[in-house]
Order: C-alpha cells, then structure tokens, then sequence
C-alpha cells in the first residue's frame, strides 16, 4: 500500500519537473520519508506491544529465544514498568538471543512486506531474501516478523524509481501519457497562434495589392484642350478634332479634370499657349496630377490644311497631342499600373479618329459643294495617328530598384544588430552604469551603430555605379548616406524599445514582431498609395515610406516639395523613441529585478530545504543504526 501511495506521488513528481524538478524531487522524497517513518514507527510499537506479554524460549527447532529479563521489573501480571520508556524497557539487555543448536540451520531474516516498485528492486530483493516459501516457513514456525526496511531503504527506492523514469521509452507508453497531453494542447494552441498570425500578416501585404482597378477612380488626371473648331476661308466651319474627347475621357478610368485654354488661363494665370505648355508639365512635375493629355492650339487647323492646300505638310498628330507623366515618381508601378490610362485613351481616340473622322472629313472634301483643291499626297498621312508620350522623370536603371525597394527589408533587418550583438553588452553594463549614464551609453552606441551600418548599405550601391547626382549633383553620396543612417535609426530604435519589452516576457514571439513590423513599412512603401485601400493610409507617417521618397528625389531628381515634411517625420520618429527609451530600459530593469530576486529567494529555499531533508536524512540514519544496535 505504501508503494502504491510513494509511486503515486513520483507520477505527480514526473508531471512537474518541467516546471521545477529540484522542487518536486525534494518534496517527493520528504513526503516519502514521512510516510515511511510514521509506518515504520507504527510497526514497532505494534512488535513492541507483542513482545511485551510473549516469551520465546529454545526448543529443538527454533533459532532464539526472547525472554524479560525480570518480572520484578514488571509492574503486575503482564504489566510492565511505567517509568521506563519502551526505549528502556526494551534495551539490548532485557532481550536475550539464543544461538541456533548445532547443525541447525541458521534462521532467515522475514523479508520486508513491502515490495520494490521497479524491476531492478525486485530482483535485488528476491537474491537477497531467497525463495518466497521461506516467507510461509517462517510464519509455521513462529518467529517474529523483524521489519528491517529504515528510512535509507525508503530512500534509495525513491531513488531507484526515479532513474526508472528518467529511462527513455516510446512515445505510446502509459508514462507519457501526461507528456503527450500537454504536447497536443501545446500543439493545437500554437498551430491556432499560427493561423491567426499567418492570415493577419499576410492579409496586410496582400491587401496593398487587391483590387487595384478598383481604386483606379482616386489617380488624378487632367486633359487640356487648347484646339477649337476651325473657320475655312470660305467660311465652313471644321469639327474640332476634340470634339468627342470628353465623351472618351468620361468612358475610360480614372479622376479627370477637362479644361480648355480659357478656363485653364484664368485658373493658372497664364496668358498664351507656350504658357500653358508649361504649365502642364509643371503640374505633373509637382504630383498635383499623375497624367496629363494636352491638345495644343491648331491642330483641327493643321489637319485642314495638310488636305486643302498645296506644298503643305502632312498632318503629324505627335506635334499637337501630349501625354505626360513621370515614371520616376513611381518607378515600379506607374508603367504596369497608372500609364496604361493613357494608353487606352490614345487607342480609343484612335479608334474614333480613323473609323468616324477622317472618314467625313474626306467625305466632305469629295463633296461636289467642296469648292477647295485636295491635296491628294497628303490623303495616306491621315491615317498615322500617335500621341507624342513625354515622361519627365524617366526610369532607366534598374539597378536602382536596390536601393528604391527591396533594399529597405534590409534596412530593417539590420537595424536589429544593435540588440542582438550589443544586447549581452549591454545587459552587463548595465550592472555598473548610472541610470543617466547609461542612457547615453545606449544611445551612442546605437547612433554609432546605424552610423556604419548606412555608410555599408550607402557603398554598396556605389559599388554597382548607381549615379548619386542627379538630385544634388556631387552631394548626392553624402546627402544619401545621411538619409540613410536619420531612416535606420528611426526603425532601429522603434525596433529595440519593442524587442526589448518582447524580449524580456516572450522571447519566442520576437519573429512575429519583425515580420509585421516589415509589412506595416514596406506595403505602403512599394505600392502607390493612390491605388491601395485607405486603410494603408498610416503609410505616410511610417519611416520607410518616408525615406523612399527621399531616395527618389536623389536618385530621379522629382520634385523635393515633400523633402520637409519627409524629413521630419523621420526626426519625429527618432526623438521619441529615443525619449522613451530610457523608460522602457527602467521599466525593464526593474522586470529583471524582480525575476532575480525570486531567482535567488527560490534559490535559497530550495538550499534550505536540501538542508533540512540532509538533516532528516542524518536523524533518521542515526535512529535507524540505534534500533539495529537494540535489535541485535
């Protein structure tokens, strides 16, 4: 029975020692010993009690004899003296042993009721004990039961079955039966942690590339029609050209904004047509606009004329019909995903000008009523239309989407050096240095850090012959490299007063943070916010986008109206994450603190308790050798 409870509680023992072996070890072995000792104590009282009213005298065939010593010493028949205590009362001298008789045999120790409860303790038991009959012979010939198990013997069966235990098995066994339950729970739980994890961060990527045409209504655009109807000397009047330009506009995407030359002028304040050329690219440069058409003045003119007098030149539609955009401003979508607007206004307008005007037009100049002389040559030239397609900022290098895309992952990635590689350091600093002290410490270890860390990023596109002037000229190296450490140290602190906190309380989940941390930076930043759902509208204030608008101005040189409101936000970034710094590092101090301290006063008490179960061990081995001094 006592083997049945002292392995129940080695189950219990087993299923904790993932949490704190030392622990349940000592607490197993203490309870153990406890039970063991108020059994052992129980036995003797009862042997005792036995021993006190029997008299074993030597006969043919027994081993000894136990008689009292006196009955004077006895207080009445049976009774015994009450100022002796039972260790008195049955010292070595009031029990006398008999030696065997010659040629008799020597008498058997009774083996121990209890049974082992590992293999190895039974068949120790089995050796040393002899047959199991001998059990029944002793009992028919009426020797008394002498328990000979102490608090040792407890011990090592503890002991013994612990290291059973330790034994590695198969994974069905019934002694993982525990193990396999909590390993399923902690499978499902973290395969659910998964799933919500996978779908939610990858839902953020892929959602700043759903539906783009669906957001086609946001790019703004504008059409500029400076050509008007043409007045012939014989006073016909000719169709503008652009008669059903607004009617095409209105059926392809996008947000238009039509004007004619009056209305532009007034709303520009611009006086002539050279003007409002001007005016037209300006706009683009500035990303007040993403694509602009332009009909310039005379072109219904030209085409007449081209027809109707001789010696003039064919009609070249790429000197009155403009496209412009800027593939610089965004040199990775605005040709796949922006400029084919334009290009299927100029294939509808196309269409309408080849199957339904030119075809009157003719129609008209063959007319008998036609007073004026065709120009027969120039007929064929009619059919070549084309816009003349100008792109301000072009895109030629493509080695430049290094540095303009895929490049800042690991501008983000390598801002996690200061943590990983100074961590340790800074861990141990932090035992000497004053909180002010180290503060600075940190910060200029990081700046310096993200310092060189830019300056390597920065050679590596020199080391590929990436041009740095076109945006300042000889300055373009230096102004990248600053950019460069001001857009690393703005993710770099953000990532170490994040990874500090994860770090500190769950560790495993710092991957987690680094791959949302990446998406939340680098979707708004590889995709036109213009195409993507409001939701990524955070975009703007996140220092990758920032600093990518940045690189463009240096790389493409466009337009630099955003330079101060980028700049700043990336300032903004450092500073106040360099201003909670050093109270995320004071609130993790003192985390640590406290883990220390129940560190070293679990420490203490599990010394204590060692101590104490070393004592009980020594007292009870002392009892133990006593009562086997007395027994013999």
């Amino acid at each position: 029975m006592f083997e049945k409870k002292l392995e129940k509680k080695y189950r219990k023992f087993n299923s904790k020692c993932w949490k704190d072996p030392a622990d349940a070890l000592a607490e197993t072995i203490e309870g153990g010993l406890k039970a063991a000792n108020k059994k052992e104590e129980k036995e003797r009282r009862m042997r005792r009690k036995d021993l006190e009213n029997m008299s074993f005298t030597s006969s043919s065939d027994s081993s000894y004899s136990v008689e009292p010593k006196s009955d004077t010493a006895k207080s009445g028949a049976g009774g015994r003296d009450k100022s002796k205590s039972p260790k008195q009362m049955y010292s070595s001298d009031d029990i006398s042993y008999k030696s065997p008789s010659p040629g008799q045999a020597k008498p058997k120790r009774r083996k121990s009721t209890r049974t082992s409860l590992s293999d190895d303790s039974d068949s120790d038991s089995d050796s040393d004990d002899g047959d199991s009959s001998s059990d029944s012979d002793d009992d028919d010939d009426g020797v008394p039961a002498v328990m000979a198990d102490d608090e040792g013997d407890v011990i090592s069966r503890v002991s013994s079955t612990a290291s059973q235990w330790k034994k590695k098995t198969s994974l069905f066994s019934k002694r993982m039966k525990d193990h396999r339950r909590r390993i399923l729970a902690k499978f499902i739980s973290t395969h659910i942690l998964l799933a919500i994890f996978v779908i939610g961060a990858l839902s953020l990527y892929w959602g700043a590339i759903y539906n783009y045409s669906g957001n086609l209504y946001r790019v703004h655009s504008i059409a500029v029609i400076q050509d008007e109807p043409y007045t012939a000397p014989d006073g016909t009047v000719i169709p503008a050209l652009t008669r059903n330009v607004t009617n095409i506009i209105n059926s392809i995407p996008g947000n238009w904004r039509i004007m004619n030359s009056t209305e532009f002028k007034v709303i520009y304040n611009v006086t002539n047509a050279q003007e409002i050329d001007e005016k037209v690219a300006e706009l683009i440069f500035d990303e007040k606009f993403w694509l602009a058409v332009n009909v310039r003045e005379g072109a219904t003119e030209a085409f007449y004329k081209s027809v109707t007098e001789e010696g003039a030149p064919v009609f070249n539609s790429t000197n009155y019909f403009q496209s412009i955009y800027e593939s610089g401003r965004d040199p990775t979508n605005l040709k796949s995903s922006i400029y084919p607007i334009l290009a299927k206004f100029e294939s509808v307008f196309r269409s309408q000008y080849l199957k339904i005007y030119v075809p009157e037009f003719i129609k008209n100049i063959t007319s008998p009523d036609f007073n004026e002389t065709v120009n027969t040559a120039n007929l064929y030239g009619l059919g070549n239309f084309a816009t003349n397609s100008y792109d301000l900022r072009p895109f030629t290098d493509r080695v430049l989407l290094g540095p303009l895309s895929m490049g800042l992952n690991y501008n983000i990635m390598f801002s996690v050096f200061s943590i990983s590689i100074f961590g340790p350091v800074n861990k141990e600093m932090a035992k000497y240095l004053k909180p002010r002290s180290l503060f600075f410490y940190r910060i200029l270890i990081s700046w310096s850090m993200f310092f060189f860390l830019s300056l390597f990023t920065c050679t590596v596109s020199a080391i590929f012959q990436i041009d740095f002037t076109p945006g300042f000229g000889k300055a373009g190296f230096v102004i990248y490299w600053m950019t460069s450490w001001l857009v690393m140290t703005a993710v770099g602190m953000a990532n170490e007063n994040i990874l500090s906190i994860i770090l500190t309380f769950c560790p495993q989940y710092m991957s987690y943070w680094m791959i949302i941390w990446t998406i939340l930076n680098i979707a708004p930043s590889l995709y036109p916010l213009v195409l993507i759902s409001r939701f990524y509208r955070f975009g703007y204030a996140m220092p990758i986008h920032n600093g990518v608008q940045i690189y463009r101005v240096i790389f493409l040189d466009i337009s630099r109206h955003q330079m101060s409101r980028n700049y700043g936000i990336l300032a903004a970034w450092v500073a106040v994450n360099t201003a909670i710094n050093p109270f995320v590092n004071k609130f993790i101090s003192k985390v640590v603190k406290k883990r220390e301290e129940r560190k070293e006063l679990k420490r203490k008490i599990q010394e204590e308790r060692e101590q104490e179960r070393r004592r009980y061990e020594h007292r009870q081995r002392h009892a133990s050798s006593k009562h086997h001094e007395h027994d013999s």
